[in-house]
């Protein structure tokens, strides 16, 4: 083994050094240029080549001025010793400005590459964040920008793991300049025909952000305080469906965690491609799964039935005219008091809209009582709703 000589453990600690960046960098150009015109004033004083006969403080500043500005030295006149010391600090002065103006460069650079991929934290409150990428992405987010469209603003972050660069072009060339919504996100790799189902769509505004889905820190990085939604969404398009659903499974994880540490409640819904984990993602306790393919399937098969459907459910995901909403219960009843669904039915018309069932909170994990879930209740039945508990309605906003 080699034997670690000082000038080892010298070299070591200067290399750390450096690698702090460049505050550590700028701290050393510092030192680096006082030495030298510590050294050659004190040369330029001792042997007394100063035909003058300035004092050390005087030479110091001369060279100061040297270092800083390399025409200063023009002017000098006196023996060719003083005349060579100056050159000398004039040569040591080019070389510490320039490396200064490297080091700040590389800096600022460095901070707008960061910036562009989207690291900067989200400071916008009462938003949804959608974690992952793919060709839905752009749907779902037309939608809330149509659901958002009465909100005096609104926010939309998106966190996934590939360059955000071009999609951040993508969005600027086809959506055109936007306004209320403000989308700030991580993006993807995205085809352009998704792309363009953003067109027309002048309330939008989009930055970026980037990163790991399944990495705590870079959740953690969002302020999981601030969130009001949150929708994962699959990687079916570059992932199968066992890989993709872990992924999803890993991310649900960190985010109940975090929901319980921060002490904020905020909904999570998310994306299944196989039906078979369902029960696995329930230990997630996230509010809603969503398997993608068999939703698609039962509408279908249910369409082939009865086409009379059709225009149901293209009024129910239009976004025009009335729509589902999971409403609070205290727009409808009074808190912490037993009324029979009838009284909120009634409530409800009143308002304009049409109740057709309630989620109970204190069941949202419980799989026997549908995950808190009851549509189409007995009129007579009698519920004591809590602050969390919402009414499912049909509504116009």
């Amino acid at each position: 083994m080699k034997k670690i000589t000082p000038w080892d453990r010298l070299r070591y600690q200067f290399d750390n050094s450096m690698s702090k960046g460049p505050i550590a960098l700028i701290g050393w150009l510092f030192l680096a240029s006082v030495i030298l015109i510590a050294v050659i004033s004190l040369i330029v004083v001792a042997t007394r080549i100063d035909t003058e006969g300035r004092g050390f403080f005087e030479i110091a500043w001369m060279g100061l001025m040297r270092t800083l500005d390399a025409g200063t030295m023009g002017g000098d006149t006196g023996s060719w010793p003083f005349l060579f010391a100056m050159l000398a600090v004039t040569i040591g002065g080019v070389f510490v400005v320039s490396t200064l103006i490297g080091v700040l460069t590389a800096s600022v650079e460095g901070k707008l590459e960061e910036l562009q991929k989207g690291r900067s934290i989200v400071i916008e409150r009462g938003h949804t964040v959608i974690l992952g990428w793919s060709p839905q992405v752009f749907t779902i987010v037309s939608e809330l920008v149509t659901a958002n469209a009465n909100q005096r603003s609104s926010c939309i972050a998106v966190l996934a793991d590939q360059d955000k660069v071009e999609m951040e072009d993508q969005i600027r060339e086809r959506a055109g300049k936007t306004g209320r919504t403000h989308i700030a996100d991580v993006a993807d790799d995205v085809a352009d025909a998704a792309v363009a189902q953003l067109t027309g769509y002048r309330n939008l505004s989009v930055s970026f952000r980037q990163g790991d889905t399944t990495d705590r820190a870079t959740l953690d990085g969002l302020e999981a305080a601030t969130y009001q939604h949150m929708i994962v969404q699959s990687y079916a398009d570059t992932l199968g469906p066992q890989e993709a659903d872990a992924r999803t499974l890993v991310t649900l994880l960190h985010l109940r965690d975090m929901a319980d540490h921060c002490g904020h409640p905020f909904s999570i819904v998310s994306e299944m491609l196989d039906v078979r984990n369902r029960e696995l993602a329930a230990v997630t306790r996230a509010d809603d799964f969503i398997v993608s393919d068999e939703l698609i399937s039962l509408m279908l098969a249910q369409i082939s039935e009865n086409k009379e459907l059709v225009p149901v459910f293209q009024d129910l995901f239009d976004p025009e005219g009335s729509e589902l909403y999971l409403k609070p219960a205290s727009d409808y009843v009074e808190l912490g008091r037993a009324v029979n669904f009838y009284t909120v039915v009634e409530s409800a018309r009143q308002r304009g809209d049409v109740a057709i069932g309630f989620k109970l909170q204190s069941a949202a994990h419980d799989a026997e009582q549908s995950f808190g879930v009851k549509l189409n209740p007995r009129k007579s039945q009698m519920i004591t709703f809590s602050e969390e508990d919402k009414v499912i309605a049909l509504a116009e906003s």
